[in-house]
């Protein structure tokens, strides 16, 4: 088992040591930084083919000769080949890689040639050039390569007939792969060119839903608050659809409790940052106090870079404020934010504009209508307390029935009534108080009560 272990170890340190090596530099687009990759692997090769091939040499002849010494300075050119690829400098390092490849395989033929040598094998591994620059050249620079090197060719033909079956061979060989790769080529810009269409069809569609999304969620919150009359109802029922249309990670309504004070009043999310309802802070502070502030839509499109937004952790995302006005008057700033950098766009500024004004408008009735019903409640408690004097002769009974109605109808924890006699104030009736807290008789010079009965 540990001899297995060890040997799983050695397999992942040696995938890493390898792709650390023919890693690209990250430049450029996606199918560069393939090529990049693919040719540091072929430089690879090439240095270990070369390293090898002078070993092999040094170890047969003790003698250093000219031989090595251009060995040597090949290997060299392929090292800077490869430095220059791991460095971005793609372009450079294919021509360099290529250039020395042609140039060291027409070398050795030449070489031979003078030598009054019919071995003319090595033009086969021009084969290696053109693919390489069918692979990492455009059309137009394959077919300057391969002219190139036929031209080549065909000059040693001149010099040795010998040549000739090599030159139609690799003239055929070069007509095949040029077609080929045109074919290719032609296939793959068919290709991009439906994939674009793809990506444009898709980006609509996905526009689209967006917008159905939108729609739905105007109607959908448009139809729960008018059915509601309640403040924190409506509130509470905005948010949550607001947050199952788009997955905000976090949104809440601010509603302005002072001039220069907001306080949390209904908040939804996918995550939990800590805030609660009833959080306060002042207008001018992040981005909700900045929208109170200025009462215009403020868009961070990156968090992180926004000068007014706060947060007791670093994060990443993009948000939105959104002033809920009625008649030019505040009531409150509508916050979302996204875990996406940027996914907050103008259609949706313009869509939480129209929520915040719906919610404005429903807030507004129901202001209206809680003030309604506490005149009403106001009212009723009147016309009983009056019916309640008007029934009675009896003192105790009748301040006993007004002090039992003003706690029913309004709630108050405490209810007493004082009688004035001279300077001195008596207590006629009271509820809720303890026995150790109930004051009997106060003269006007103290107390909240002798205030009131002295200035009147």
């Amino acid at each position: 088992m540990r001899l297995l272990d060890n040997g799983l170890s050695m397999i992942r340190w040696f995938k890493k040591v390898w792709e650390g090596l023919v890693e690209p530099a990250w430049i450029g687009d996606a199918r560069e930084r393939h090529l990049s990759r693919i040719l540091n692997i072929i430089l690879l090769i090439f240095l270990a083919w070369g390293i090898v091939f002078e070993i092999q040499s040094r170890l047969d002849n003790r003698f250093f000769t000219i031989s090595d010494t251009l060995a040597l300075a090949m290997i060299g050119l392929l090292a800077l080949a490869y430095y220059l690829n791991r460095h971005g400098q793609f372009s450079a390092s294919i021509i360099l890689t290529l250039g020395l490849f042609i140039t060291s395989t027409f070398a050795s033929v030449l070489t031979q040639n003078f030598r009054d040598s019919n071995n003319l094998s090595a033009l086969y591994y021009l084969i290696i050039a053109i693919l390489m620059s069918d692979l990492f050249f455009s059309m137009r620079g394959y077919l300057f390569t391969v002219a190139i090197i036929l031209a080549a060719v065909f000059g040693i033909l001149l010099l040795n007939p010998g040549a000739e079956p090599i030159f139609a061979f690799l003239f055929i060989f070069c007509t095949l792969v040029g077609f080929s790769s045109y074919n290719r080529r032609s296939i793959e810009r068919q290709q991009g060119t439906l994939a674009s269409r793809f990506a444009r069809e898709r980006s609509r569609l996905s526009v689209e839903q967006r917008r159905s999304a939108q729609l739905s969620l105007l109607e959908e919150v448009g139809r729960q608050v008018t059915n509601s009359l309640d403040e924190k109802e409506i509130l509470e029922r905005a948010l949550e659809a607001l947050v199952n249309k788009f997955g905000y990670i976090e949104a809440y309504i601010s509603l302005l409790v002072n001039n220069d004070i907001l306080e949390i009043a209904a908040i939804s999310g996918t995550q939990d940052f800590g805030f609660r309802p009833g959080y306060q802070q002042k207008t001018g502070q992040g981005i909700v106090g900045h929208v109170a502030e200025t009462r215009q839509a403020h868009i961070a499109g990156d968090v992180l870079t926004d000068p007014y937004y706060f947060s007791s952790a670093e994060r990443s995302g993009s948000a939105v404020g959104v002033p809920m006005l009625d008649k030019g008057e505040l009531l409150g700033v509508i916050y979302v934010e996204s875990a996406t950098k940027n996914a907050i766009l103008s259609d949706d500024l313009q869509t939480l504009q129209t929520l915040a004004n719906q919610i404005a408008t429903s807030l507004q009735k129901a202001r209206l209508y809680a003030r309604t019903q506490e005149h009403l409640r106001v009212m009723t408690a009147l016309q009983s307390i009056s019916h309640t004097v008007t029934s009675s002769l009896e003192i105790n009974e009748i301040l006993n029935n007004v002090i039992r109605l003003l706690r029913d109808s309004f709630g108050y924890t405490y209810v007493g009534v004082y009688l004035l006699d001279g300077d001195v104030l008596h207590l006629g009736a009271q509820i809720g108080y303890p026995d150790n807290m109930v004051i009997s008789e106060l003269p006007i010079t103290s107390g909240v009560i002798g205030r009131t009965a002295r200035t009147k």
